[in-house]
């Protein structure tokens, strides 16, 4: 029998996983400013990256963009949005 490592109260995030992008704006407000903040963070000489929490990708893509090169290596509990940051 497998176990979920999930913890129940974050089980909302594989059944969302597919539409996380789409709703982005509403779960995180000022999203934009956000994740500029974040990525002024990085270093330009940053050469690997590990990503907590990676979810979809989407923030993923966003330091590609601003680091080419760059190796990230992502987790997250929920294999969903894993797979989703695949794609």
């Amino acid at each position: 029998m497998k176990t979920s490592i999930i913890p129940p109260e974050h089980e909302h995030y594989r059944s969302m996983a597919a539409s996380y992008d789409e709703r982005l704006s509403a779960i995180l407000p000022m999203s934009e400013i956000f994740f500029s903040v974040v990525l002024s963070f990085i270093p330009e000489s940053t050469r690997t990256l590990l990503e907590l929490g990676s979810g979809t990708g989407y923030a993923t893509a966003r330091v590609v963009q601003t680091h080419p090169g760059i190796s990230i290596h992502g987790i997250d509990h929920a294999p969903e949005m894993i797979r989703c940051a695949r794609m």
